[in-house]
């Protein structure tokens, strides 16, 4: 396909053409790291660009339609929003957090508080981390740019569901290059977690709406990502290693089943608008982000 007709079919369908690119961007960088079957040497570094490939499929598509990527970053990375909305989205992963290692002690599962100092102490670094690359930079992609365009055409609740099952098949790689992909399970249970753990990223998927509607801040979707990518790796008290069979089945039961209640509970609350405007048209956001410039076209 020439340049020109790669061009016109960005333009003529900018959501579509974005998933293209995070997909193709991600997979492709991700790959090393997959057929090496997981992160060392050489492959770790082009592992973690992939988690960029959202991002740059935005960026991608907002120059191709005529858009100005600084105008769009600007639009998006809001932080001037009230205090609340900061404390939603770095202290709702850590509430789910210690619910589900609750739920996982009262079913039966052991928690080692030997590791509690050791965890508390990598709380900064391991934020930082995924605020910067294990994680974070995906939601300039996904509620930057993805969510507001969906929600143009259909409902805050549809267009959740429609990303959240996107975002969620676009993890695949992340979950192959685990140090035990299998969990030590049987095939037909590893299948059915693989799609109860798929489905909680639509679960999850809700709460990143209800934020970004509420704030028009993609930056405050990259507080939440970092902030639940940390919760899982500081709260759950329980060597990763040891999270195999009944162990993993029933910490996943306790934190998607745990987070589907909240996701249920925001739409019900909400009356499925998910802290969009009823007075805006559908889906449109309360603090709807300003308009990216358009760059002024070429010369020829």
């Amino acid at each position: 396909m020439s340049a020109a007709r790669l061009g016109a079919a960005i333009r003529g369908r900018p959501v579509g053409a974005f998933f293209v690119l995070a997909f193709a961007i991600s997979w492709t960088l991700m790959a090393p790291a997959v057929f090496a079957g997981g992160l060392e040497g050489l492959p770790v570094a082009f592992f973690f660009l992939g988690v960029f490939g959202p991002a740059v499929a935005a960026a991608i598509v907002t120059r191709v339609t005529g858009g100005s990527i600084r105008g769009w970053l600007r639009s998006v990375m809001v932080w001037r929003v009230p205090i609340r909305w900061y404390a939603f989205a770095l202290g709702l992963p850590f509430v789910l957090a210690v619910v589900a290692s609750a739920e996982f002690a009262l079913a039966g599962e052991s928690l080692d508080f030997g590791l509690a100092a050791e965890r508390a102490a990598s709380l900064v670094p391991l934020f930082v981390f995924c605020l910067l690359l294990n994680g974070g930079p995906e939601e300039l992609g996904w509620r930057g740019f993805a969510l507001p365009r969906l929600q143009e055409r259909l409902s805050p609740v549809r267009s959740t569901f429609l990303l959240g099952g996107l975002w969620g098949l676009w993890h695949l790689p992340l979950l192959r290059i685990e140090d035990n992909a299998g969990h030590d399970l049987a095939t037909l249970p590893l299948i059915a977690m693989l799609a109860w753990t798929l489905g909680g990223f639509v679960a999850y998927a809700v709460t990143y709406t209800y934020l970004f509607n509420r704030t028009g801040s993609a930056l405050l979707c990259v507080i939440l990502h970092a902030a639940y990518n940390t919760a899982l790796g500081v709260v759950i008290l329980r060597p990763a290693d040891e999270l195999v069979g009944d162990a993993y089945v029933t910490l996943s039961l306790a934190l998607t089943g745990t987070l589907w209640l909240v996701a249920l509970a925001l739409i019900a609350l909400t009356r499925g608008r998910l802290g969009a405007d009823p007075e805006l048209p559908s889906g449109a956001p309360a603090r709807r982000p300003a308009a990216p410039r358009l760059a002024a076209p070429s010369a020829g």
